[in-house]
């Protein structure tokens, strides 16, 4: 938790996408840091107060008939960032071929909306399809992780595989495009 705290206190993001984290934990750094949260499956979105969310979708993905406990959450919160509307999306996708199926239901749930998106994947699933045909451009992060933006230029400060006991992380810097 402290190299958690100690990212997010020296990035100072807007928004931060959070996978593999329990919800205590979650609530935890949305409190220290005066955040408003979001938690499914494993799977967290802060963003700061300052930001205004409209609607907030908490779904799972499908559920494998292999893995009936495995699951896995994908977050959509619809807010409004400096007046800038914004869809925001969180997801983890299996670490098997089941991974194809998180992909088409992620897909599915960016093709719902209209405007600008930030979608964050962590263990994306190795495909040519990603999302560049729903309009949105990909930014090279860690392997693990996968960021995808429409409306949006997108800046990597710093990623990682590994980095003080957190998994892959990324600090991305989004400009209007």
């Amino acid at each position: 938790m402290r190299a958690l705290a100690a990212l997010v206190a020296s990035a100072d993001p807007d928004v931060t996408a959070l996978s593999e984290i329990d919800a205590g934990d979650a609530l935890a750094t949305a409190t220290r840091f005066n955040c408003e949260w979001a938690y499914r499956g494993g799977q967290a979105l802060l963003w700061k107060r300052g930001a205004v969310a409209h609607d907030v979708f908490d779904l799972y993905l499908p559920v494998s008939a292999l893995r009936p406990f495995a699951r896995r959450g994908l977050l959509r919160v619809d807010a409004d960032i400096g007046k800038v509307p914004l869809h925001v999306f969180a997801t983890q996708f299996a670490a098997d071929r089941s991974a194809i199926r998180d992909l088409r239901f992620a897909r599915s749930a960016v093709r719902r909306v209209e405007g600008n998106v930030l979608l964050f994947i962590s263990d994306p699933a190795p495909s040519r399809i990603g999302f560049a045909d729903e309009g949105l451009r990909s930014v090279a992060t860690a392997p693990r992780l996968a960021i995808w933006a429409r409306g949006f230029e997108l800046g990597v400060e710093r990623s990682a595989e590994s980095e003080n006991g957190l998994g892959p992380l990324a600090v991305v810097r989004a400009t209007r495009a």
